[in-house]
């Protein structure tokens, strides 16, 4: 079926489909509501013509009118614009359109999405937690800057940072964390680091707890070496602030961390207004001086800024005096504690339940040991709040 309208030609390509106008700009036709409209050159000599400026909602409902209606638009980051749509075969069916400002990112995120689909022929889970792949197209018109798109299945429910103002019990959010956790472990079997996760990159269903990760412009594969992350500033890793030689999971598993207890604190455990060499001091004083084989696989320059080692102790030390990194578990956890009792209005069984979990998650390095104990912690919260429910 074709998509272009009466005034378009069909260009092939390689993949995808392509669109463009024809120029029928001259004295004789102008131009009115898409429909050409022939002038009475008796009365208008020569009609002056009108350069039509459409919407991006305009172009690609015009477009992709035979397949799709363009219902209105979602939302939109650094990179790109979604917006909803359904099916014209089928009104029931709903896609979502990520339109892309470039061709660059654009190409970026078709290609980690057609090889995630690839892999939920043999992997069903990572169907459950990133929507398919439908289509890419380029919609090229004359007078217009090009518009990259990816059609793909549409995410029910919000962002996870619409919930922020609403009444999300801790419950709730140790379910998204278990979710979390279990797309870590998902993604990291195929090798693929996201490089992105945070709220605004996460959707999520509380009435059925469905819950997809969307956004794969920034990933990479997990043999990358040497490549940098660029994670949000505010869930930027110890990894990725140091300049560690090759990234992986671990940098996923920090900013799952860092999105949970933003969630439950409603602030940031980093804020943003942080200057890197602050923000570097505040992790290390919440969760401890790194062990001896993680410095010494990041930059040196970054490193020595921060720490001195020490020969005969064969240890690093912070150069900050002032700083007081937590040198026990029960003192990561207490730390984290203290800053969820600000905002966190639930039984303190279950806040320290949550605290614990944090600490276990706001690791270094990726442990799965780790991982499974910060599930538990996770698991107990919830069997809590049942039983709450139940009596």
């Amino acid at each position: 079926m074709s998509l272009c309208t009466p005034l378009g030609e069909k260009r092939s390509r390689d993949e995808g489909f392509a669109f463009s106008f024809d120029d029928i700009g001259n004295h004789a036709f102008g131009l009115t509501g898409g429909i050409p409209v022939l002038y009475d050159s008796s009365v208008i000599a020569e009609p002056p013509l009108k350069k039509i400026k459409y919407t991006p909602i305009d172009r690609l409902s015009r477009f992709l009118k035979d397949k799709y209606q363009v219902k209105k638009f979602v939302g939109g980051g650094g990179y790109g614009d979604v917006y909803k749509a359904v099916s014209v075969s089928d009104k029931i069916k709903k896609v979502a359109i990520k339109v892309f400002r470039d061709e660059e990112n654009f190409q970026k995120e078709l290609n980690w999405l057609k090889q995630i689909d690839e892999k939920k022929a043999f992997d069903p889970k990572i169907r459950e937690y990133c929507p398919g792949f439908i289509e890419d197209f380029l919609l090229d018109e004359h007078g217009n800057s090009p518009l990259y798109g990816i059609i793909m299945e549409y995410c029910e429910g919000k962002e996870l940072m619409a919930y922020r103002e609403e009444c999300f019990d801790i419950s709730s959010l140790s379910l998204v964390g278990l979710h979390l956790l279990d797309f870590l472990k998902t993604f990291r079997s195929h090798g693929i680091v996201h490089c992105d996760i945070k709220p605004n990159n996460i959707m999520y269903d509380q009435d059925t707890d469905a819950l997809q990760i969307i956004d794969y412009g920034l990933a990479k594969d997990v043999e990358e070496l040497s490549v940098e992350p660029l994670q949000c500033r505010v869930y930027l890793s110890l990894s990725a602030l140091l300049s560690k030689e090759s990234y992986d999971s671990s940098i996923d598993l920090w900013s799952i961390g860092c999105t949970l207890f933003f969630m439950c604190h409603k602030k940031q455990l980093f804020p943003g207004v942080l200057s890197e060499e602050r923000r570097i001091l505040e992790i290390i004083k919440l969760c401890g001086i790194p062990s001896n084989d993680f410095l010494e696989k990041c930059d040196f320059m970054y490193v020595a800024d921060y720490f001195t080692y020490e020969d005969e102790k064969d240890e690093f030390r912070l150069k900050d005096s002032t700083i007081h990194p937590s040198k026990t578990f029960e003192e990561k956890v207490d730390k984290i504690e203290m800053k969820l009792q600000e905002n966190f209005l639930g039984e303190s069984s279950k806040r320290r339940l949550f605290a614990e979990a944090l600490a276990l998650i706001l690791t270094y390095e990726y442990d799965e040991n780790n991982i499974k104990a910060a599930e538990d912690k996770l698991h107990q919260i919830v069997a809590l709040d049942i039983e709450e429910k139940v009596s």
